[in-house]
């Protein structure tokens, strides 16, 4: 990776990451900037980048979700037949991946549900994406790719105004959303504030998409220094999507930074 590109990463300059580099910072990076190296860097350790004594990356992000081990042994899984030899009717398993999707935009605990959900459902699609064959096979893997979230998106602006798909959320209503973190992915602040101004309210019927959409928007608020603004944004994701928020790193590097260095009366 180039210092530039590691320095866009973080929303820093070249030259401030060569200083960095060269230890001429009169003040050495705080903690929030540490664990963005960290994640572009993909290091699960802070010594790697300090020189310091060990310091887990995790003591600062926090554990992922109980249920994520088994949801992703799930989805590494390729099993070529059923345990007890039987395969579920492609009826049972469309039930059972639109009650998950159901709730994967109606419940504000939604990563616990699914957590309940998933690693059988993926397993049983995976199964009979192997063991059916013919058209049957055909209709199965369109299951286990819905199952995945990998069926391709139409072009939005093609889309009725009301459309709204449910496992991806692609919509002409979550284009604003998206607008808002590209424009903050590429740390343009002042073109963040207005597509976060652009979204307002916008009426996502997914909670938890709403909640990130919100984290998104107080991501745009952080890169003009509006922490008021930033702690008000995570207060309503928290209060809309508690789940969303609580496993969003980004989230918690917000908050981790005006406990650290935010101003007095917000701390």
């Amino acid at each position: 990776m180039t210092r530039e590109v590691l320095a866009g990463l973080v929303g820093k300059s070249e030259s401030w990451l060569k200083r960095v580099e060269k230890g001429r910072l009169q003040q050495n990076p705080r903690l929030p900037i540490l664990l963005e190296f960290a994640e572009a860097l993909r290091v699960r350790d802070l010594s790697e980048i300090t020189g310091d004594q060990s310091m887990p990356v995790r003591m600062f992000t926090g554990p992922g979700h109980p249920a994520l081990a088994a949801v992703r042994a799930a989805v590494n899984a390729l099993p070529v037949q059923a345990a007890d030899g039987a395969v579920q009717p492609l009826g049972t398993l469309r039930t059972r991946l639109d009650r998950a999707w159901q709730i994967r935009h109606s419940s504000p605990d939604h990563r616990t549900a699914l957590g309940a959900l998933l690693p059988d459902l993926l397993r049983d699609a995976q199964v009979a994406a192997q063991m059916y064959r013919g058209d049957t096979r055909r209709r199965a893997q369109a299951v286990l790719a819905e199952t995945y979230g990998l069926t391709p998106e139409r072009v939005a602006g093609r889309l009725p105004a009301q459309y709204y798909q449910p496992w991806t959320s692609f919509s002409r209503i979550i284009m604003k959303p998206h607008a808002v973190t590209i424009a903050v992915e590429l740390h343009k602040s002042g073109e963040a504030a207005r597509q976060a101004d652009r979204a307002g309210s916008t009426a996502i019927p997914s909670v938890p998409r709403r909640g990130r959409h919100l984290i998104e928007v107080a991501r745009a608020r952080r890169l003009r220094r509006d922490h008021s603004a930033v702690l008000g944004t995570l207060q309503l994701a928290n209060r809309t999507a508690p789940e969303t928020i609580r496993y969003n790193g980004f989230a918690r590097r917000m908050v981790l930074e005006l406990v650290e260095a935010g101003p007095a009366g917000l701390r």
